[in-house]
């Protein structure tokens, strides 16, 4: 086995520890605290350094609309930061990644992330100056990704109809479930249409390949960062200020 493979392994196995160990610490608020703080140690420890991970904040855009909150926020480096307070905004067109982390799943938490993720106001393209015009209409499409990551849980409860376009459910070491917006070809060679989801069972030999996908889910998005420009004029607008 190859050492990242041993290694996320592990991760898996420290993450379910010290999620059952967060489970016996404070009440339920904490509990979700606890557990938001573990993922985003884990991603801040491996994410590249032009994307920052962000606890307990909303996403805004230029027309004033604002998310519920969200667990997780992952952002790149181009955009505006509002970081002067410990729950944090982001403008919409810096959002790679948005996050809910839950303890287990059912299908009421499923109802209620996905609901929350998809708040989200969606980046104004128009704000965006892309090297590559093709790129203005795959990027809507394509992102913010957004995750479901769930500590404990069964493939008996996948998410079913509650699950939407764009959004990926990670099991800890169990499964994920991936939308597969240009359709794909499993390695069984089973194929899956444009748009359809797969579940995917993780064997416990291979119970890291969760936290693989996810991390290269996110930074795939690097890639775009040298071929963009933001415009970030809305969200400082001086005819939203009176004078006084």
């Amino acid at each position: 086995m190859r050492r990242t493979a041993e290694y996320l392994n592990g991760t898996v196995d420290r993450l379910r520890a010290e999620s059952s160990i967060g489970g016996t610490v404070g009440h339920a608020g904490n509990i979700g605290d606890n557990r938001e703080i573990f993922l985003r140690s884990f991603l801040s420890d491996h994410l590249p350094r032009r994307l920052t991970v962000s606890q307990g904040g909303t996403v805004i855009d230029g027309a004033g609309n604002e998310s519920r909150q969200i667990d997780l926020i992952v952002a790149h480096d181009l955009g505006l930061r509002f970081e002067s307070s410990n729950r944090t905004f982001v403008v919409a067109e810096s959002v790679v990644s948005a996050i809910s982390v839950k303890s287990r799943l059912d299908s009421a938490a499923v109802r209620e992330a996905v609901n929350g993720l998809y708040s989200i106001p969606q980046a104004d393209t128009n704000l965006i100056n892309f090297a590559v015009p093709a790129a203005v209409s795959r990027y809507p499409k394509v992102y913010p990704l957004l995750v479901l990551f769930v500590y404990e849980s069964d493939i008996g409860h996948p998410g079913g109809p509650f699950v939407r376009e764009r959004v990926c459910v990670i099991a800890n070491g169990r499964y994920l479930i991936n939308c597969h917006l240009d359709g794909a070809v499993l390695t069984s060679g089973m194929p899956i249409p444009p748009g359809e989801f797969s579940i995917s069972r993780l064997e416990e030999a291979h119970r890291g390949y969760c936290l693989s996908f996810m991390l290269h889910r996110i930074i795939s998005y690097v890639g775009w960062l040298n071929y963009m420009e933001l415009n970030a004029e809305p969200y400082m607008d001086l005819s939203n200020w009176s004078e006084g």
